[in-house]
């Protein structure tokens, strides 16, 4: 019995984005054996780049720019760049190829591609814009990287905050940071973390005097309100360490976990080392790293305490609960519960406390769901007491129940 065309187009599409290629091809194979019919354009992306091809030029679709431009980018996210040019040379195809040779390190040959396509009058798109931009940057190309600002003037895209991002990452990586700021200065109210942690960043990338200002916009970011972020601190503390702040670095590295609730990563530490060692404070240095190696040691014991009590819970009957996670597959989702903190800090708790002993714990976020199965189940293979303070509640975990009975 030969399904409707409709049907096979979205029993294929079904297939497809949710990571199941070789049922989607097969699915294609079938439709093609019962009912001669030719695939659309939803199927271009069916399976291994090299299969999704091979239908679509069966199907005589390769000059529609949509299919050629989802093979050409299949092809450039696979790194098989020559087979990419390949598609490029014989279809329509042109903006997509740009990005493919960025994504692949070919610079060079982005920037030739782009500046060949506007001298044969081919329209371009955001997306090669941002990509030429990026390739100037990578090559330090300013000239090329004014020509291509202008262009993009030109075709109305200089407001959005993505290209504005790359505007300023460019020149900065460009040596003409007062480029990147002149871009900067024009968004008036419009900055976003982002944008700042591009001007503090590219400041930074340039050297001294340059390290200096950025310091001075790290202060601005905070005055207008924007937060912080990880990246934000270890560009400034970067700063400080060339420009030989020293009290200010150190003040910056203690900020980061005192009033915005950040940890300090391998970066930041070594950051401060570097600043440490530059400011002739030796001993402090050493001191640090000392501090810094038992934190990692800390760290891989609470992981591995956690997974052996994750494997111990899911004997008695835990499953992870996702539903408040999307977008990632479900192993992923696990992998991002296991990282919430309240169930780290059972896992430290338990590490650092003798058998027996109630754990408390205090968070300034309502715990969810999963790490409320989790807590209880603890209580229940461990035979330890714990006691959850977290907004609003207090909660009491013991022999695998809450206190709240699951009414929470």
């Amino acid at each position: 019995y030969i399904l409707e065309r409709v049907t096979w187009n979205v029993l294929v599409a079904g297939y497809a984005p949710n990571g199941l290629s070789a049922a989607a091809l097969e699915m294609v194979a079938r439709m093609q054996e019962e009912g001669g019919e030719r695939p659309d354009s939803i199927r271009e992306s069916s399976g291994t780049p090299r299969e999704a091809h091979a239908f679509v030029l069966r199907a005589e679709l390769g000059d529609l720019v949509n299919v050629a431009t989802a093979i050409l980018d299949a092809y450039c996210k696979c790194s098989a760049v020559e087979a990419a040019r390949a598609v490029f040379d014989w279809t329509p195809v042109r903006n997509a190829m740009i990005d493919g040779y960025v994504q692949n390190g070919d610079a060079a040959e982005a920037l030739a591609l782009f500046k060949r396509m506007v001298e044969e009058g081919v329209d371009v798109t955001d997306a090669s814009v941002l990509a030429a931009l990026q390739a100037c940057g990578e090559l330090g190309y300013l000239d090329e990287a004014e020509r291509v600002h202008e262009l993009l003037v030109t075709v109305g895209l200089e407001p959005n905050v993505s290209v504005m991002n790359t505007l300023i990452t460019t020149y900065s990586k460009c040596k003409k940071p007062d480029l990147a700021a002149q871009v900067f200065d024009e968004l008036g109210n419009r900055k976003t973390q982002i944008l700042w942690n591009a001007m503090i960043l590219g400041f930074t990338q340039n050297g001294c005097p340059e390290d200096a200002v950025a310091v001075e916009l790290f202060e601005e970011m905070k005055g207008v309100g924007s937060l912080p972020n990880e990246t934000t601190f270890l560009s400034v503390l970067v700063a400080c360490s060339h420009a030989g702040l020293f009290e200010e670095g150190r003040e910056y590295f203690a900020s980061m976990k005192e009033d915005y609730g950040l940890e300090p990563g391998t970066e930041h530490y070594g950051a401060m080392v570097d600043l440490l060692g530059r400011a002739g404070k030796l001993e402090e240095a050493w001191l640090l790293l000392f501090i810094f190696a038992n934190l990692v040691q800390n760290t891989v014991q609470q992981y591995a305490r956690l997974a052996k009590l994750i494997h111990e819970i899911k004997a008695v009957g835990y499953v992870p609960d996702t539903d408040s996670i999307h977008d990632v597959e479900d192993d992923v989702k696990a992998q991002l519960l296991n990282t919430h903190s309240e169930k780290l800090a059972i896992a430290y708790g338990i590490i650092r406390t003798a058998p027996g002993t109630t754990i408390k714990i205090k968070k300034n976020l309502r715990v969810c769901n999963d790490c409320h199965n989790v807590t209880k189940l603890i209580s229940l293979v461990t035979g330890r007491e714990i006691i959850m303070r977290h907004i609003p509640h207090f909660r009491h975990f013991k022999d695998g129940k809450c206190s709240c009975g699951d009414y929470w």
